[in-house]
């Protein structure tokens, strides 16, 4: 294992500042991906759009269809595994995006193994880390350690975003930490919470800082830069295809082009000219348990035209409109971020589906959806999308299936064509900041709202929650307001 990431290391730190050659490359791999979909994968092999020959070029893969997440929930997991593939050897991730459905997404180990590796680009591409460097990481879930960890390089030091502020903070004043990793969101909240006395110390040792998953506008950028007074670097990636493109010191995002192919898209699929803003596109070529083939991230970018002076060959892009994590925020101004609640239907089993309604005197409600029926699964689990007979009915409390792309994660705001959370008096339209008490609904991954909750409660389709149904969750709810024992401004159920 150790030996094998060492050498993806090496191999994908070439492969940035490889010759023209490497379109020629990555064109084969896309043939051998396409010829193993067709002959393994029952998803493709049973669609005829997918029959084709080898591409002549890269431009033929546009004559394939798109793919969504859509696509993904509307069919059983099973049609989009390769024949032969064995679950427990796979590395496995479950999303929920902005919808808080879940999707669970799997990763052959190979494929993952070298996604891991070339990451290592990541952080050297900043020409300012060294693989010994202390590292924090603030996220909702702890990953595997990998080999490399073991000799003291690349070590991932995982803090809990569910925790309490105060914990966050000393976890991460005892670590000393020259480089730490966040979304956005959960780093500016870090900053105005470190008294100036915290935040010196933590700036003493801290040497970068890199941000990931939402998309970081320049005014964000500046705040963390001036805050945390360290050079800022964003990464951009999903759990379906991993990596998409990571930073270097000359402020350009690199598309990691020796295992994704992206293409950005107009709405009926087919490729912009470079400069263009359009629909994310991506297809892993080097996938094999759970391919994806022109995967639409439902994010919106564009691929700057001109090389970068870094030197690497890689193309690079930048998200004009992505995900964002949107917060509810109690009366007392505490935040609660959504990525709390996507623990419900990210980590909990058999929750395929979440949101959460905050009422205008404050009260948050948890609603869930159990899978299939099952009477086990009470609190959590997940059935077909709401249960609805009509998934596009708004007055059920179901949510719009049939908007365009129900993954659009696009500046916080709900799906394409879902006029999500209101604002009191504005129909339809989109609440660009945070959420706060007196709003509309607000779904675990940041999307619009779902009126019409509690008729679809009546009817069997939605269940509340109690806060105690997640531990993880319950406890940031109660620090979040104020601590166990505590009475709270505003009333969780």
């Amino acid at each position: 294992m150790l030996v094998r990431e060492a050498w993806y290391v090496a191999l994908s730190m070439a492969r940035q500042y490889g010759s023209r050659a490497a379109v020629d490359r990555r064109r084969r791999q896309l043939d051998r991906m396409l010829a193993f979909c067709r002959e393994r994968v029952p998803y493709y092999r049973d669609d005829p759009r997918y029959a084709v020959g080898p591409l002549r070029d890269l431009a033929d893969l546009a004559a394939l269809p798109v793919l969504t997440k859509q696509d993904l929930r509307a069919r059983a997991p099973v049609d989009f595994l390769a024949d032969g593939t064995d679950p427990d050897r796979c590395v496995e991730f479950h999303t929920s995006g902005t919808t808080g459905e879940r999707l669970r997404v799997l990763h052959d180990r190979d494929s993952f193994d070298y996604h891991t590796a070339a990451c290592v680009r990541r952080f050297l591409a900043t020409g300012g880390y060294l693989p010994t460097y202390r590292l924090s990481h603030l996220r909702h879930f702890t990953p595997p350690r990998r080999a490399f960890e073991r000799l003291g390089l690349f070590r991932r030091h995982v803090i809990l975003t569910h925790r309490p502020m105060p914990e966050i903070k000393a976890a991460l004043l005892g670590n000393r930490p020259q480089v730490l990793i966040g979304y956005p969101v959960h780093l500016r909240e870090l900053l105005r919470s470190l008294t100036p006395e915290e935040l010196a110390r933590l700036r003493r040792s801290l040497r970068l800082l890199f941000s990931e998953s939402e998309l970081l506008v320049p005014g964000q950028r500046r705040a963390l830069v001036e805050g945390f007074g360290v050079p800022v670097f964003d990464e951009y990636s999903a759990y379906e295809v991993l990596n998409v493109y990571f930073e270097c010191h000359r402020g350009r995002c690199h598309l990691a082009e020796d295992r994704v192919h992206v293409e950005v898209v107009d709405d009926a699929g087919d490729p912009l000219p470079d400069g263009t803003e359009g629909r994310v596109v991506v297809t892993a070529f080097m996938e094999r348990a759970m391919p994806l083939v022109r995967y639409a991230l439902g994010d919106a970018g564009l691929v700057e035209p001109g090389r970068c002076p870094c030197g690497r060959r890689f193309r690079t892009m930048r998200l004009t409109r992505g995900r964002v994590n949107d917060c509810v925020v109690l009366p007392d101004g505490s935040p609660i971020y959504s990525d709390t609640f996507l623990e419900l239907a990210e980590s909990h089993p058999g929750v395929a589906a979440c949101f959460v309604r905050q009422d205008r005197d404050g009260l948050v409600r948890i609603h869930v959806v159990p899978a299939n029926g099952d009477p086990s699964a009470d609190r959590s689990i997940g059935a077909p999308p709401w249960g609805s007979p009509d998934p596009s009915d708004r007055s059920t409390g179901a949510p719009p299936w049939g908007s365009p792309d129900p993954s659009d994660r696009s500046t916080g705001a709900p799906p394409l064509g879902f006029p999500g959370p209101l604002r009191p008096g504005g129909a339809g339209e989109r609440a660009r900041g945070p959420v706060r008490a007196g709003r509309q609904p607000l779904p675990a991954g940041g999307g619009g709202g779902r009126p019409g909750a509690d008729h679809a409660r009546r009817q069997g389709k939605v269940r509340q929650l109690p806060v105690r149904a997640g531990p993880g969750v319950a406890s940031a709810l109660r620090a979040r307001r104020g601590g166990a024992g505590r009475p709270a401004p505003g009333r969780c159920r």
